[in-house]
């Protein structure tokens, strides 16, 4: 391993890194290469993907199985940049069809597609992310139907970079608007 001190990037370990519940940081902090850092990060995220991993097909097969092909939810979308509407989502026949704010005002298209997710996708967004060396996942599901009912990806490499996504107020619907 090369220290990035050559490409004028150098990381700064100070402890406590990833998903440690308690630690004491060190009086000084130590400069490790990238390399080292990632090592570091992904080995604290690890166990907690290697049980995503596992769990993920058994969640899917309960959608797939009771799963409504027309349903309804709110997404809260949080990250570190501007603050992001609750919205609603409307999904029919596996395709979303409307994206409403919490007054009932049409999102414009522009907007609403960060916001039009199906559930698969959202299934496919997990599963993405476990993949990855650089992002950071964990998951709850709904147990009724299985659905990803709270999801959290954040980047290993910036602290700011990630977000979480919250599905609430999940409907079967029985007639398609």
């Amino acid at each position: 391993m090369t220290p990035l001190l050559a490409t004028g990037r150098l990381y700064v370990a100070i402890g406590c890194m990833g998903l440690a519940t308690s630690c004491v940081r060190p009086a000084r902090p130590s400069l490790v290469t990238r390399e080292e850092y990632l090592r570091a990060q992904t080995d604290s995220v690890a166990p907690i993907k290697a049980a995503l991993f596992q769990a993920l097909p058994e969640y899917e097969h309960r959608w797939t199985a009771n799963g409504p092909a027309n349903y309804q939810f709110r997404l809260r979308r949080s990250c570190y940049c501007v603050e992001q509407p609750v919205t609603e989502v409307t999904v029919s026949g596996g395709t979303v069809t409307e994206v409403r704010d919490t007054t009932g005002a049409m999102l414009p298209d522009t907007t609403w597609r960060r916001y039009a997710y199906t559930v698969p996708e959202l299934f496919a967004l997990i599963r993405r992310d476990i993949g990855s060396d650089v992002w950071s996942v964990s998951a709850e599901f709904d147990q009724r139907f299985g659905f990803p009912s709270h999801i959290v990806v954040e980047n290993l490499e910036i602290t700011d970079a990630g977000e979480h996504l919250d599905v609430t107020d999940f409907t079967e619907l029985t007639t398609v608007p």
